[in-house]
């Protein structure tokens, strides 16, 4: 179950970054009427499409989750604030990439710092 909401979670991002990255359809209208400037566009996109391909890779999955969570978590604020883009959609992907955060934690999770000498 985790990894079929990872692997629509990859598409949905890879899909995301592509479109921000070459500005199609209305994307740069869209940051346009947000007012902070392509440069944004450009750093979400690149985002998405990294947390997409990170999604797929099994030992890169919670940073993958990580950024797709993040992302999702800005473009909740930035609609919160404005009326740009559809909420109940964003939502919907921020709580399925908090889900794959925690269960790609639980499945691999990543160490803070490395223990030497002690049984684990």
């Amino acid at each position: 179950m985790a990894r079929n909401i990872r692997t629509l979670l990859a598409i949905i991002f890879a899909v995301t970054g592509l479109n921000l990255l070459l500005g199609t359809g209305q994307v740069v209208d869209l940051f346009e009427q947000i007012g902070l400037g392509q440069g944004l566009r450009f750093v979400s996109g690149f985002l998405a499409l990294w947390s997409g391909i990170l999604l797929l890779i099994p030992a890169r999955a919670v940073v993958g989750s990580a950024i797709a969570t993040a992302v999702s978590l800005g473009a909740l604020l930035i609609q919160a604030f404005l009326s740009v883009g559809t909420p109940a959609a964003t939502v919907i992907v921020a709580v399925l990439s908090g889900i794959s955060l925690v269960q790609a934690q639980l499945d691999a999770p990543i160490s803070t710092r490395k223990r030497h000498g002690h049984a684990v």
